[in-house]
């Protein structure tokens, strides 16, 4: 067997099945459902009184999800229009929320760290959540 035909046999990954307009398509469309999900948690959380500021929190989540989803959408219009430039913004956009995103997670374990020591930051958590509906 020559090594083509080897390559054949093998079986299709999930987005090998789709042409790449397709599985960049779907793709797309799958980014933008989770981040509908994400902000409709949110909002069910938002609504059950898990947030105690909830300005700070909306501050936040709606501007980056209109960025995410607006994105997503150029994306999608640069896969049917065949505009690499607009792929690529969508590619930015998501590698800078992705950065984004590590930065305050790597701050939230610092603070983690850091709060067993100091009073203020021990106690900072409960201005923005509910803790004790959290621990429940």
């Amino acid at each position: 067997m020559s090594s083509s035909s080897t390559s054949n046999l093998r079986p299709a990954a999930c987005f090998e099945l789709f042409g790449a307009p397709k599985a960049a398509l779907l793709t797309v469309s799958m980014q933008i459902l989770t981040m509908l999900l994400e902000v409709a948690v949110y909002f069910i959380l938002e609504s059950k009184g898990y947030f105690v500021s909830n300005e700070v929190f909306r501050m936040v989540i709606l501007p980056v999800a209109t960025v995410y989803i607006g994105g997503a959408i150029l994306a999608a219009f640069g896969v049917l229009t065949k505009r690499k430039m607009l792929i690529t913004i969508h590619t930015t956009i998501t590698m800078t929320l992705m950065l984004l995103t590590d930065v305050l997670a790597v701050s939230i374990i610092l603070l983690m760290a850091i709060g067993k020591r100091s009073s203020y930051l021990n106690e900072l958590p409960g201005h923005f959540v509910n803790e004790r509906k959290f621990y429940r």
